[in-house]
């Protein structure tokens, strides 16, 4: 059994505690990013999920979560094959994070751009 010092167990509450509310964030903006996406298709509007801005940054926030435990769970395990199947994990985590936040960065300038832009029906 691995005996943890008081700190460390301080550390672990934390992020467990970091984890669930990144989770819970993440939850409620994939909430309000579906509202909004009715919102704009009751409007007419063809606005597909990959494209709504709280969606891909509750998806992010959950992803986040989920590299963060696993980062407690690489500094906590000590079984060599587990430690490499979590850095497996890690990196397939990372990048999904990066292809996330490309996503939300891209859709926002889109929004910005379309914001922005004169409109012609007027």
């Amino acid at each position: 059994m691995i005996e943890l010092g008081v700190a460390a167990l301080a550390g672990i509450i934390f992020a467990a505690i970091c984890v669930a509310v990144l989770i819970v964030v993440g939850i409620m903006n994939i909430r309000a990013g579906r509202k909004a996406l009715a919102r704009a298709r009751a409007e007419g509007k063809s606005i597909t999920w990959h494209r709504q801005i709280l969606i891909l940054f509750g998806l992010n926030n959950i992803v986040f979560a989920a590299l963060l435990a696993l980062v407690v769970l690489l500094a906590v395990l000590v079984d060599r094959t587990a430690k490499l199947v979590i850095i497996g994990l890690l990196a397939v985590l990372f990048l999904m994070s990066i292809v996330l936040v490309v996503r939300c960065v891209m859709s926002v300038m889109q929004t910005s751009r379309e914001l922005t832009r004169p409109r012609q029906d007027i």
